[in-house]
């Protein structure tokens, strides 16, 4: 006991010197700038077409691509975000999550991926240019090398791994199958299954920056195996950050420094942990924050390049220049790429303000998104689907996304979080907050929450991860209907290779008379 109280002691009165960056801090931190840098002009020195700097010209491995997927998952919303996921709601999210990879991977590799694949077109609306990807080979190391040291030293405190387990079991945080099947609990198996699911399908299937990477690849079926490698990559990735989490839980069981306001959001208790564990090991903060930019850099850089694929091919050679010439494609690749990297920069500041990061950008990625998802669905599987149907669906679709994300915002439902405890910093607690302690004050904040709680409307209460359910659903099924109302398309405009595989077999088998499809550029 007495061992326990001097250890929490200690992280409070940690030499403030320890919580601020070094010499070599900066010099990993830099270092990791310039080989980032360094990658791109390299690559770019090969690149002089747009189809270079767009597709790599097909002749990625598979091995970069799929790290360089696994990446495009590893943004710094999961460095920081999914760590304190697991301190403060458990670990539910994780497993069932995770356990949706296969599922997701094989609808994706068999139905979304084989029809962008054949038609060859350069926007789902094509890229993964080399320098993206190797650059996000790099940067998914360093920032695996930040997870494993932190993890490792975590682990390295008295009573290990089988501590671990045993502090998180006992609060709750380890929570594997909860089958409640009720929409309105933030995360039950039931919930995370299904918008998980469904959410990696929309990633895997429909994502811009993903069908890049896939088109990057030389043949359909090592972009099929590609994916299959991401799988246990993800189950690694994704076990080491849960795992993170779970020992900054047993680190601050008995002293929550949400609750002693050492820290204004639970996004910030991650970072705090490595200052509070590693700070005086000069270089390991360093490598943090290196993680953490590798992190931001390896989507950024995917985002940037989907954009500019999507400007060209969409934009300006459908509706504003048709016979662009490769020379002026290639100029405008490149001057649209440091746009949209400014204007990335300028999102931070509202991205400041969104509270959890997890939850919002899942909200986010839900809300917009699901529309967009259910127009492929609709585009993929449905013959019946007209352009006026479709776009109908889609509207309605956003519409109420939109207003359930306006109504989710106005009511903010707070959800009841794992156990915490300030036992062992009183004092602490006690003078940072000028607020008496009472053993019962945090469980009668719990019983606050859930009362508020039920108080919201039920529709804007419903967990942010069946988002993406409603979406799709509210598209798929508005823009059938409507598509019934306008009349389905005639025989002979329908292309073939726009379907999924199981559909064309059948329209090849009951339509005689439909015209296979011809590439655009003929």
């Amino acid at each position: 006991q007495r061992t326990r109280y001097l250890y929490a002691y200690r992280c409070l009165l940690m030499d403030a010197s320890n919580r601020y960056f070094g010499l070599l801090d900066y010099a990993v931190f830099t270092g990791m700038l310039v080989v980032s840098a360094a990658v791109g002009v390299y690559h770019s020195a090969d690149q002089k077409t747009s189809d270079d700097l767009l597709t790599g010209s097909k002749s990625l491995g598979m091995i970069p691509v799929a790290i360089s997927i696994v990446a495009s998952f590893l943004s710094s919303i999961s460095l920081l975000g999914l760590p304190s996921e697991s301190y403060k709601y458990g670990t539910q999210l994780f497993v069932a999550s995770i356990l949706t990879q296969p599922i997701s991977v094989l609808i994706a590799a068999n139905y979304f991926v084989p029809v962008f694949y054949n038609l060859g077109v350069t926007s789902s609306y094509q890229g993964g240019m080399k320098a993206v990807v190797w650059s996000d080979v790099f940067q998914s190391f360093v920032l695996l090398a930040a997870l494993i040291a932190v993890l490792l030293d975590g682990l390295y405190l008295p009573g290990g791994f089988k501590k671990v387990w045993r502090d998180n079991e006992s609060t709750g945080r380890i929570e594997l199958f909860n089958l409640y099947p009720g929409p309105y609990v933030r995360h039950t198996f039931t919930t995370v299954f299904i918008g998980s699911l469904l959410g990696h399908v929309q990633h895997y299937g429909t994502n811009q920056s993903l069908i890049q990477r896939y088109l990057s690849l030389p043949s359909l079926d090592k972009a099929k195996k590609t994916l299959w490698i991401v799988v246990p990559l993800k189950f690694f990735v994704y076990g080491t950050i849960a795992m993170a989490g779970l020992v900054v839980a047993t680190k601050y069981l008995f002293c929550d420094p949400l609750s002693t306001k050492r820290i204004e959001s639970e996004d910030q208790i991650f970072p705090l942990f490595v200052m509070d564990t590693l700070g005086s090991l000069h270089g390991i903060p360093g490598l943090f924050v290196t993680g953490i930019f590798s992190g931001s850099l390896s989507v950024i850089s995917a985002g940037i390049n989907s954009m500019t694929a999507v400007l060209l091919e969409d934009i300006i050679k459908t509706h504003i220049k048709p016979n662009i010439t490769d020379a002026e494609s290639t100029k405008i690749i490149k001057i649209s790429s440091v746009v949209f990297g400014l204007l990335t920069l300028a999102g931070t500041v509202v991205a400041s303000r969104m509270g959890n990061v997890i939850q919002a950008s899942s909200t986010v990625f839900s809300l917009l998104g699901s529309p967009i998802a259910g127009v492929y669905f609709l585009g993929l599987f449905f013959p019946s689907a007209n352009e006026k149907g479709t776009l109908i669906g889609a509207a309605c679709g956003l519409a109420v996304n939109i207003w359930l994300g306006i109504g989710t915002y106005i009511y903010a439902p707070v959800y009841p979080s794992k156990r915490l405890s300030v036992s062992n910093c009183v004092h602490f607690y006690e003078q940072r907050t000028g607020l008496s302690f009472n053993e019962t004050l945090f469980s009668d904040c719990e019983k606050l929450v859930v009362q508020r709680l039920n108080e919201i409307p039920a529709f804007y209460r419903i967990s942010y991860l069946y988002y993406s359910v409603i979406g799709v659903l509210v598209t798929v099924v508005v823009g059938l209907i409507a598509s019934k109302r306008f009349g389905v398309a005639h025989l002979e405009t329908i292309n073939i290779k726009v379907f999924v595989p199981c559909i064309q077999r059948r329209l090849k088998k009951n339509m005689k008379n439909i015209v296979h499809y011809k590439p655009l550029n003929q």
